[in-house]
């Protein structure tokens, strides 16, 4: 996909989450992943929703939209991340939107610099990930809440 094909999707059609996560380990000890399909008018899409979480950290929460291996928008519930743009490291969780990211180039950017501060009322990951839905133009799911994993007791 190029980046006028991600406006084309953002543009059109009523997008959804047609399954629930199915959590799996993730990079480092305590991080769980799950990878859902979006669709696109019930058809699912090039695009993808990657969640990242970390047991130890209620809080925790990175959203990603993908399209194929590229990020079109991210949301980080963490803080301590550097601002490519300005330098600035940002203590407060934050969001890449496509919009500010997309620049004008025919290919999807290989870095989001740009970034906004997430409203203070979003706080937790239900609040987080409701948030990312609505920003993003994705029908909430009917398998709400999301079904976080829990500490199975491993250290």
């Amino acid at each position: 996909m190029k980046a006028d094909d991600v406006d084309q999707f953002i543009r059109s059609g009523r997008r959804g989450l047609p399954a629930a996560p199915q959590w799996r380990d993730g990079n480092r000890a305590g991080e769980r992943r799950a990878s859902l399909d979006v669709a696109l008018d019930g058809i699912v899409s090039p695009v993808s929703l990657e969640m990242t979480i970390r047991l130890n950290d209620p809080q925790y929460l990175m959203a990603l939209l993908l399209c194929s291996r590229s990020v079109i928008c991210r949301l980080c519930m963490t803080t301590g991340h550097r601002d490519r743009r300005t330098g600035a490291i940002t203590n407060s969780p934050h969001f890449h939107s496509w919009e500010a990211n997309r620049g004008g180039s025919k290919s999807i950017p290989k870095t989001l610099n740009n970034l906004e501060v997430v409203p203070a009322w979003v706080a937790g990951r239900d609040k987080a990930f409701a948030w990312f839905l609505e920003r993003n133009g994705i029908d909430s799911p009917r398998w709400l809440p999301v079904p976080w994993p829990h500490d199975e007791g491993f250290i």
